[in-house]
């Protein structure tokens, strides 16, 4: 086990299969979260809806909500006790009513978002809220989505088997730790880290 660079707290270290086994495909759909017909409980509903509401009211713009959704790991078979509440509230970019161009909507939105979630720690049943304001005009793409807002599903999850290849996930993680070694190394201006490590790093992911 070594530090990377001169991040102490940046451990390599072989790949632990029974963390990777927790994200095995689940028998049921969580039951902390789900009623056995598959909806969501009713006081988990409720919470999330002034969550959201919430959120929305805190984006201060003069458009309205058209749908909260729940998607994300939870949304399906594929969760563990990692995974976090995906929270999307739903509106029209091009209807709000301070600015004609959407990209900048989609800006101010997104910054309002990182703030949100840094001053928050909301956990529903130990899972931890990630929130994210969406266009409803936005393509989004999910194993499972449902509409909180309507009480019901928009997309009903199928359970599909798949087997982790541990191999390959230890090669990509020490991929990425040889990136972030690189990376460190050649830094001129550490104040340009975080930058940096986004754009080098991002496309080792995809």
């Amino acid at each position: 086990m070594r530090s990377i660079g001169k991040f102490p707290n940046i451990r390599k270290e072989n790949i632990d299969k029974n963390l990777l086994s927790s994200f095995n495909i689940q028998k049921d759909l969580n039951k902390n979260i789900w009623d056995d017909n598959d909806q969501l409980k009713p006081n988990i509903r409720a919470n999330l809806l002034i969550v959201g509401k919430d959120f929305f009211d805190y984006l201060k713009l003069n458009t309205e909500i058209k749908d909260i959704l729940l998607t994300g790991s939870l949304a399906g078979y594929g969760y563990s006790k990692y995974s976090d509440i995906d929270l999307h509230v739903v509106f029209d970019f091009n209807d709000v009513k301070e600015s004609d161009d959407p990209e900048f909507i989609r800006e101010y939105v997104n910054s309002k978002k990182g703030l949100w979630n840094d001053i928050h720690n909301i956990k529903i049943k130990n899972f931890e809220i990630e929130i994210y304001p969406q266009d409803l005009n936005e393509l989004h793409r999910s194993t499972g989505i449902y509409s909180i807002l309507n009480d019901k599903w928009i997309k009903k999850p199928v359970r599909e088997e798949f087997k982790i290849d541990y191999h390959s996930v230890k090669n990509k993680a020490e991929q990425l730790m040889r990136e972030i070694d690189k990376l460190y190394k050649n830094l001129k201006n550490k104040n340009d880290l975080n930058e940096n490590l986004i754009e080098n790093i991002n496309p080792v992911i995809h």
